[in-house]
């Protein structure tokens, strides 16, 4: 499900399924990589994102075209 990390590529197939979808709440985040630990020096971490980036977050509404119960 890695394409709905990609908000284009995400609206794109939520349509094709029928379903009329809007971007709500939309705001940027910056993503550092998780530090090491200091409890537990011997176990490793996935460290991701493995340096800086920012990020979209945001909310999805998705309706049926007919006006139906929102999802």
């Amino acid at each position: 499900m890695e394409w709905s990390f990609y908000r284009e590529e995400f609206l794109s197939r939520v349509e094709k399924m029928g379903l009329k979808v809007e971007v709500k709440n939309l705001c940027l985040g910056r993503n550092d990589p998780t530090p090491a630990g200091e409890h537990f020096r011997e176990a490793t971490i996935d460290a991701l994102p493995v340096k800086s980036t920012n990020s979209e977050f945001c909310s999805i509404e998705a309706n049926p075209p007919y006006g139906g119960n929102k999802y």
